[in-house]
């Protein structure tokens, strides 16, 4: 009968602590699932490879801005895809992860490309009117992989929805160009030189996120007790890529100066 009365007294206190802490508390004990990683979805509009950035300006303009001519100015989008494994809880957390991307951008083959100083060819003539071929078309492909670490502080998440995020790691940009057929073209007529190859390079990323759940609780609540999902958070971030094999001038330049990216990552 003892025992009978402690449990029952137990509950009573299990029932006030419900109570006393409130719907929000009681909601937060239950998403406190443990928390080892991340998984990320991100997408960059109109992403633009610094591929010009690679030939002087002061050279003949058929070698001077070839991806604007071809491709022109309004990119294509960059998707990724990463997931990243918590090394550190405490002050914020610690990720080390990788990612792989995909970006592919079409054009139309340039047959001839009037220069400036060419007669009475002006500038914005040189740019746009070269002769092209509405037939013949080619692709610039990219897949980007990288190996980064993600510091996110989140320490104060459950009261202010916004995270500031910082990453940084190495790239590797595989990339291949094909011609009007969908095969690999070439740079040379004997078709020795196979336009592919890969470049390296590093990035550095600064960032917000922002906390869903803050939004809707109890649907976030039952997002972890069923799927595991600790987090979700709509992401903007600011992400500097120098894809150039660390300086190498004759290297493919893939990278950009600086690009805006959203997305979607959970905790895990």
């Amino acid at each position: 009968m003892s025992a009978l009365i402690r449990l029952s007294r137990l509950s009573a206190l299990a029932l006030l602590g419900v109570v006393t802490l409130g719907p929000s508390a009681w909601a937060q004990s239950l998403r406190e699932s443990p928390r080892t990683g991340l998984f990320e979805l991100r997408m960059t509009p109109g992403y633009v490879p610094a591929v010009d950035s690679t030939f002087s300006p002061s050279a003949d303009c058929v070698a001077s801005r070839p991806y604007q001519k071809i491709f022109g100015n309004d990119g294509a989008p960059l998707f990724q895809l990463g997931t990243a494994a918590h090394v550190y809880r405490g002050i914020g957390a610690l990720s080390l992860g990788a990612t792989v991307g995909y970006f592919q951008d079409t054009g139309d083959m340039v047959r001839t490309n009037p220069c400036v100083g060419d007669g009475d060819v002006t500038e914005e003539e040189a740019q746009f009117n070269e002769d092209r071929s509405t037939t013949d078309n080619t692709s610039l492909t990219l897949l980007p992989l990288q190996a980064q670490a993600t510091y996110r502080f989140d320490l104060f998440e459950d009261t202010f929805p916004l995270v500031p995020v910082v990453r940084g790691g190495l790239d590797y940009f595989g990339w291949w160009i094909d011609d009007q057929d969908g095969e690999t073209a070439y740079f040379d007529e004997a078709r020795e030189q196979p336009s592919s190859g890969g470049t390296w390079g590093y990035h550095y990323t600064l960032g917000v996120h922002f906390l869903l759940d803050y939004l809707a609780e109890d649907m976030a609540t039952g997002f972890d007790l069923d799927a595991g999902v600790n987090g979700s958070y709509l992401t903007v971030e600011y992400t500097v890529l120098k894809v150039d094999d660390f300086g190498d001038a004759s290297s493919l330049r893939l990278g950009n100066d600086g690009v805006l990216n959203f997305g979607l990552t959970l905790e895990l």
